[in-house]
């Protein structure tokens, strides 16, 4: 199996699975962690592992993978999930989902 790891800004491929537990479990593999108010926080993540299902299913298709999962933690939704295939689009949408929340929290005021 593969697995993908963050090393100096970019996505690695690697088959040993105590290289990915390293990387989740000292935090590595972390694009973003935004504590938006004490309800929200956004969290953005390079998974390890490809989310998207029909690429794993399927994988002489050319599916985009889905490395990168920003999740939105509190609120009414409990937790709000967006995937990303590439760290440029994980970073932007980091940005992007930590404004969404923010316009919410303005809206709500």
């Amino acid at each position: 199996m593969i697995y993908y790891v963050l090393e100096d800004g970019k996505v690695v491929e690697t088959e040993d699975p105590y290289v990915l537990e390293q990387a989740l479990s000292t935090g590595t593999n972390s694009v973003g962690n935004t504590q938006i108010n004490d309800e929200y926080r956004v969290s953005t993540m390079l998974m390890g592992r490809d989310l998207n299902l029909y690429s794993i299913m399927f994988p002489d298709q050319d599916a985009p993978k889905h490395l990168f999962e920003t999740c939105v933690l509190g609120g009414p939704k409990g937790v709000e999930v967006s995937r990303y295939s590439t760290l440029e689009e994980a970073q932007a949408g980091h940005e992007e989902v930590c404004e969404q929340i923010r316009q919410r929290i303005a809206q709500q005021q």
